[in-house]
């Protein structure tokens, strides 16, 4: 007697098929605004619209037989007979259909059902067939096609449910759809689009190397068991907007030839990328990983989005490409973090993330501008053999741990500006290779280095670099660090003293729209001090000469006669004749040389006021003039100079070495007065010769 129950409503739902199918048509023919997430042009998702929320109708509401069931179906109700359920297992009466009656789990009410629901669908045809609100059985549909449009919204799954490689010809949707027991769509193909908006899966979830053709919807569902899409094919967008996956989630090797939003999806397991291919935008942003997750190999065609997103638990971005820009600002990475070898072929921005312990950038290669701006580095960050194609950004980036820039390449300026290096930092065979002239290499002004004695500089042409307003006094500087040379081979340079004034790099260098070269000497002060502390003096003694040119070059800018004083300080300030005299202390050849010059002029010019031999009394005084004879012939009065002149040479040495019982005195008071000023001309110079000969030779 059961087929006469459902028979006679069979042939009512017929006279209403028509009606039925033609709304069914309307509303895959605007299933673009059905309920989901889409990107808007700010890459922000966009709300859901024309999703019309299936609900009861009053509880309260008095029916009979005659009505049927009043459960929601699309845009009316079921209208099927209702079905004597025993007592608690329904809320109020339903249908066979819409009831929890665990005698649909076989027999006679199993076939009804199935009976019923072949029908729904042979009814369909190739327009829509609704299993709204349906209360399923076992379900077995492996290797069936299905050629209507089918809703399953709300629809309950009470047991395992077996799509295994079914064909969806039409659109599907899954829409708040329960699946208690095991979900299984490998190789299952959606020809069209399909819907799983908020759909719950209670147990395992496989969609093992589905084809999803048309957009794929999986917006705010809920995996609460594993849910593996490995090898998954998304040819249109994948939207996985507030996704909450409570167990292992595997997309390896899948494809995204589409967008793919995972916007806010929390990760509650290990999440796996490994292998995955994003051929158009992928969005992470505000996702959370709260255990392992791997992009292990992964590429991403178009641009990543991983903005604000946290991962809890290991990250490994091992082998990544990113083809185009990769957004981590303000990422969060509490566990260790791997992008060892990583490709960047566009800008990379990390700026504002924080990676609480280790991190490794080991061989990584950044293609484009690489952002690490105001980032911060709990602990090792290990960026060696790392090769930067163009501009390098570190400002205001905290380094707590070991900060490794071994044998890595910029190929544009490095920029450290503000940073805080708080532990150890090694630069071992670094290369700063800006792509212009006048551009720095590496800028660590304003740089701050907690344990100086612990940052190295090994193997590294720092004559590009700039190190203006930072503490580089106690900075471990090795023997293999080169430096600039000054045109002329006089002495080592800073970078400070030639970077051009109208570089972004250079605003701290300007006083007054002029170099500031207080500010310079103050580094090549720090460089003399921190290679005297290691005993290496004749490196020393070239940033001397660098600190004291400054000072010759600092021109005076206030007071009086301000023009003649600018004029004059280069040339004959104290600063000016130290140079002159001994390039700074640096060299004693000079003094010698101007000891020599010096003894020369005084000994040729003793002559002309006169000089006489001391124990002869009265003292006879001689001169140029008293030792001619105009009557005699050359040779007598040239010997006779010569006479004079070594006298001379004789008293010059007396005095120079303040003899007090000297043989030949200068007359009085010019030759006095000239012995003077030769004595202390000589003084000084000697004085700069031991001097140089100090900081050459001391130990």
């Amino acid at each position: 007697m059961l087929p006469l129950v459902i028979l006679p409503y069979m042939t009512e739902r017929k006279d209403l098929a028509p009606e039925e199918h033609g709304a069914s048509e309307s509303c895959a023919a605007n299933e673009e605004e059905e309920q989901g997430t889409a990107f808007g042009a700010n890459g922000e998702t966009e709300l859901e619209v024309g999703h019309e929320t299936l609900s009861e109708p009053n509880a309260d509401e008095n029916f009979t037989e005659k009505s049927g069931c009043l459960t929601r179906m699309g845009k009316g109700t079921c209208g099927r007979p209702l079905h004597l359920a025993p007592e608690g297992v329904d809320d109020r009466r339903v249908c066979l259909m819409h009831s929890k009656d665990p005698g649909k789990l076989s027999g006679p009410l199993f076939e009804l059902f199935w009976s019923a629901f072949e029908e729904i669908l042979e009814s369909a045809g190739d327009q829509a067939a609704h299993f709204d609100r349906f209360v399923f059985p076992v379900l077995n549909f492996k290797g069936r096609e299905f050629l209507p449009y089918c809703s399953f919204n709300e629809a309950t799954f009470s047991r395992d449910v077996d799509f295994r490689h079914v064909a969806f010809t039409r659109s599907v949707d899954f829409t708040r759809a329960n699946f208690q027991k095991n979900a299984i769509f490998s190789g299952t193909l959606f020809e069209q689009k399909v819907k799983f908006n908020r759909a719950v899966f209670a147990q395992h979830a496989t969609f093992l190397e589905a084809t999803f053709t048309l957009i794929a919807r999986f917006t705010g569902a809920e995996f609460r068991q594993n849910a593996n899409f490995r090898g998954v094919t998304f040819s249109r967008t994948a939207k996985f907007t507030d996704v909450k996956f409570m167990q292992k989630s595997n997309f390896s090797n899948a494809t995204f030839a589409m967008d793919a939003s995972f916007r806010r999806a929390i990760f509650t397991q290990s999440a796996g990328f490994s292998g995955a291919i994003f051929e158009r935008d992928a969005d992470f942003d505000h996702a959370k990983f709260l255990q392992h997750g791997s992009f292990f190999s992964t590429r991403f065609t178009q641009s990543a989005r991983f903005g604000s997103a946290t991962f809890a638990q290991d990250a490994d971005l091992r082998g990544a490409t990113f083809a185009w820009s990769a957004d981590f600002s303000r990422a969060t990475f509490l566990q260790n973090t791997t992008f060892l070898s990583a490709t960047f072929m566009r800008n990379a921005d990390f700026s504002d993330a924080t990676f609480s312990l280790n991190v490794v950038f080991s061989k990584a290669n950044f293609t484009q501008n690489a952002d690490f701006s105001r980032a911060t580095f709990g602990a090792a960050a290990a960026f060696s053999r790392a090769t930067f194609g163009q501009s390098t950004d570190f400002t205001d980036t905290t380094f707590s741990g070991m900060a490794g820039f071994q044998l890595v390449t910029f190929q544009d300026t490095a920029q450290w500006q503000r940073s805080r290096f708080l532990d150890r930092a090694e630069f071992r065979g670094a290369k700063f290779v800006p792509k212009t002239d006048d551009a720095p290499g590496a800028v660590f002004a304003l740089a701050r280095f907690s344990k100086p004695q612990e940052i190295i500089f090994d193997d590294v042409d720092l004559g590009r670099v700039l190190f203006h307003n930072c503490d580089i006094s106690e900075v471990w500087f090795t023997s293999s660090a080169q430096w600039a040379t000054r045109t002329g081979d006089r002495g080592l340079r800073v970078f400070e003293e030639t970077v051009s004034l109208e570089s972004r790099y250079a605003a701290e260098l300007q006083r007054n729209g002029l170099r500031d070269f207080r500010a310079v000497a103050q580094i090549c002060q720090q460089l003399k001090k921190n290679y005297d502390s290691r005993l290496d003096y004749w490196t020393a003694n070239e940033f001397h000469f660098g600190e004291m040119e400054m000072k010759r070059l600092d021109l005076p800018r206030t007071g009086g006669f301000v023009r003649i004083r600018e004029w004059l300080h280069p040339r004959f300030s104290p600063v000016a004749l130290y140079r002159l005299a001994s390039n700074y202390g640096n060299s004693f050849w000079k003094p010698v040389t101007w000891l020599t010059a010096v003894l020369l002029i005084f000994t040729l010019l003793l002559p002309v006021p006169g000089i006489g031999l001391k124990r002869q009394i009265p003292v006879r005084i001689e001169s140029y003039n008293t030792v001619w004879n105009m009557s005699d012939h050359w040779t007598p009065n040239i010997e006779r100079e010569e006479r004079i002149v070594a006298k001379a040479a004789i008293a010059a040495v007396d005095s120079v070495t303040f003899q007090r019982n000297a043989e030949y005195l200068p007359a009085y008071p010019w030759g006095r007065v000239l012995a003077i000023l030769t004595t202390l001309a000589t003084s000084t110079l000697f004085a700069l010769f031991l001097l140089a000969v100090r900081r050459q030779f001391k130990r």
